[in-house]
């Protein structure tokens, strides 16, 4: 099949006199530039799809009103991360329900499952490694960059993956890719796709793996700690949380603002009514909502950071400890009355503000202070170390 077709290929160029652009997503068989009298050098890495580009692919599949093209474009990138094969399958499916507005309370985002099917197919025919593939479908759960030794650190989840490091080279380029320096992003096409295979215990065991492992790689990054973060709460499980806790408990002001960025993901993180962060130790879940609301100030003061402040004040009333439940609301009524950027209702203000000077008055804002400067509550009581 390869000789065919490259003399399909070379005839195909011979008679049209014309540039060819030739399209894969596994890469190239062995020596098949060579037999098209081409180098290596001809050969490039696709970057993702800017929203500017996939404008212009809506707007050549018809959509001709500007607005909706360039909410449609910043939301399927969003979702794809720019995924050419995915952007193209997104825009089609929006194309046939002929453009329709694209941020609505019932809006659902669109189905990309067949298109990830036919990923996963993909990968069992090209990829004949078992353990390249098990690291692949493990990785699948991470939606943010991560480096080769965290990668090498989630091969170790049990049943460890045989040569690892062997495993993550066949991956990177087709099912890898390199995001910056020292970086790679596991390709959207295979995005979630253990979730959707593997039973959701064993998804839950891996999310821990992937906190407890890339904390333990050392050498941590504002991406690392957002990477553990994450995935110690999707795992529910406090103990790698904690360090990123204390963290945060000293990272205040200026510097909130300097790292918010590498936490926009924890903003929008479980804001229903009913969810909390940490289930299991609403003491540490309270604690984090502080940050998610210094963050959320950062980010998005008018949008997201009242529905924060909301949720934060909920769990400080669900954690059944009078004493923290107290210096919690002290540490609420403080970092929300100082945010004047926060349309919070005049009432409202009004409100905290009595109840903040009437605990001023009985000493317990000093009491705040004192106990916020050591830091978040560990599961068992103890002060978590900075």
């Amino acid at each position: 099949m390869p000789g065919f077709l490259t003399r399909r290929i070379s005839n195909s160029e011979r008679l049209r006199g014309g540039p060819l652009i030739i399209t894969t997503q596994t890469g190239f068989p062995p020596n098949f530039l060579n037999r098209i009298n081409l180098s290596s050098e001809v050969e490039l890495q696709v970057p993702p799809l800017v929203p500017s580009e996939i404008e212009e692919v809506l707007l050549n599949l018809g959509c001709e009103n500007e607005r909706r093209r360039k909410i449609w474009g910043l939301v399927i990138q969003g979702q794809t991360h720019g995924h050419p094969q995915l952007v193209l399958a997104m825009a089609r499916r929006v194309q046939a329900e002929s453009w329709p507005e694209p941020i609505r309370p019932t809006k659902k985002p669109i189905d990309l499952s067949e298109v990830r099917r036919e990923a996963r197919r993909l990968l069992h025919e090209k990829l004949p490694s078992e353990p390249a593939r098990t690291l692949a479908f493990r990785l699948s759960i991470l939606s943010q960059p991560f480096r080769r030794d965290d990668a090498l650190s989630i091969a170790k989840h049990p049943p460890s993956v045989d040569l690892p490091g062997e495993a993550f080279d066949l991956l990177v380029g087709p099912w890898i890719e390199q995001e910056g320096e020292g970086y790679f992003r596991i390709s959207p096409l295979l995005e979630s796709a253990a979730a959707e295979v593997w039973p959701k215990d064993e998804v839950t065991k891996l999310h821990l793996t992937v906190a407890e492992g890339i904390l333990n790689c050392g050498q941590l990054t504002y991406c690392e700690a957002s990477i553990i973060l994450q995935h110690g709460l999707e795992a529910g499980a406090p103990s790698p949380v904690l360090p990123i806790a204390s963290f945060f408990a000293h990272a205040r002001g200026a510097t909130a603002g300097k790292i918010a960025p590498y936490f926009s993901w924890f903003v929008g993180s479980k804001l229903g009514p009913d969810e909390v962060l940490l289930p299991n130790n609403i003491a540490l879940s309270s604690f984090l909502r502080a940050s998610q609301f210094e963050f959320a100030c950062e980010l998005s003061p008018k949008g997201l950071a009242p529905l924060v402040a909301q949720r934060w004040e909920d769990e400080i009333a669900r954690s059944g400890q009078a004493d923290l439940a107290v210096l919690n609301r002290c540490g609420f009524l403080v970092g929300t009355l100082v945010r004047m950027d926060v349309p919070f209702p005049t009432p409202i203000l009004i409100q905290r503000v009595l109840e903040a000077s009437k605990l001023a008055s009985s000493g317990m804002f000093r009491q705040f202070f004192i106990e916020r400067d050591k830091g978040p509550i560990h599961p068992d009581g103890r002060r978590c170390p900075t």
